[in-house]
């Protein structure tokens, strides 16, 4: 009789893994996930509704995108990879009789990632056609020099805490009134994607490099006159200390010419 050959199916356990959120987001616990090795989870995709990361209810209308990274001790790390509004809460938004202005391009970060940006603005009235021609060319020139002057985790951040949607819509103030400006989707671009991408215009740097030394001038001319200040001071000072010098040593005679007088007197 031939033996039963019996088949050992090996099978691997699976290990609970939490899934952690950058420092940005105060590396709040996103959820966790079962896997054999830690690296069958790099790599993998999140999307989570920024209300449940802050415990904010004015943020459910966010979606904030990340990707497993590394693994930290019992925890695997995320990095950012977007940001989104609902379409939903866009629609909420926008009125009669009001000009609605979409932009979507590329540009690059401080520490040269190439994202996708699109902004959203809404006027407060209905403005002919030069305006807004003005304003779009306005709001791409303002969110590319903004982007450019920070990094991708600071961009994020200012941008949740909604720091770059109301400076920008201060500065776009000044051409129009301005009803809302938001950050629709923001987005990372893999470097040979195609599509326009935007750039810091030489009259900014340049403009920028001179403010730069107009402010070293000034600071330079400043040390010039405190310096100059605290000479005047010191020669002040040391006139004084001569004037003190030559009142005690008059001081001095007098009490010298006082006795003699006195013995003088007892002579007579």
């Amino acid at each position: 009789m031939a033996k039963k050959q019996t088949s050992k199916s090996s099978v691997k356990k699976k290990k609970w893994y939490k899934i952690v959120a950058p420092k940005i987001f105060n590396e709040t616990v996103l959820g966790e996930t079962s896997v054999v090795t830690p690296e069958e989870a790099f790599g993998k995709p999140l999307k989570l509704s920024l209300m449940n990361i802050t415990n904010d209810m004015k943020k459910q209308n966010i979606n904030v995108s990340f990707v497993i990274d590394t693994l930290q001790g019992s925890n695997l790390t995320t990095r950012t990879t977007g940001y989104e509004m609902i379409p939903a809460a866009i629609k909420r938004l926008v009125r009669r009789r009001r000009n609605r202005l979409d932009e979507s391009f590329m540009c690059y970060t401080q520490d040269k990632i190439l994202i996708r940006i699109k902004p959203f603005m809404l006027t407060r009235s209905k403005t002919i056609g030069s305006n807004v021609y003005n304003l779009r060319m306005m709001m791409i020139e303002k969110v590319v020099s903004y982007v450019a002057g920070q990094t991708f985790d600071r961009l994020i951040s200012l941008i949740v805490s909604h720091k770059l949607q109301n400076d920008i819509r201060h500065e776009l103030n000044k051409a129009y009134p301005m009803k809302n400006f938001e950050i629709r989707k923001l987005m990372l671009v893999k470097p040979e994607s195609k599509g326009r991408i935007e750039k810091v215009s030489d009259e900014k740097k340049s403009s920028a490099k001179t403010k730069k030394a107009q402010t070293k001038a000034e600071d330079s001319s400043e040390a010039e006159t405190k310096a100059e200040k605290s000479s005047e001071a010191e020669i002040t000072a040391e006139d004084s200390s001569k004037g003190e010098t030559k009142a005690e040593k008059s001081s001095e005679a007098e009490t010298k010419e006082t006795p003699t007088a006195d013995a003088k007197a007892k002579k007579a």
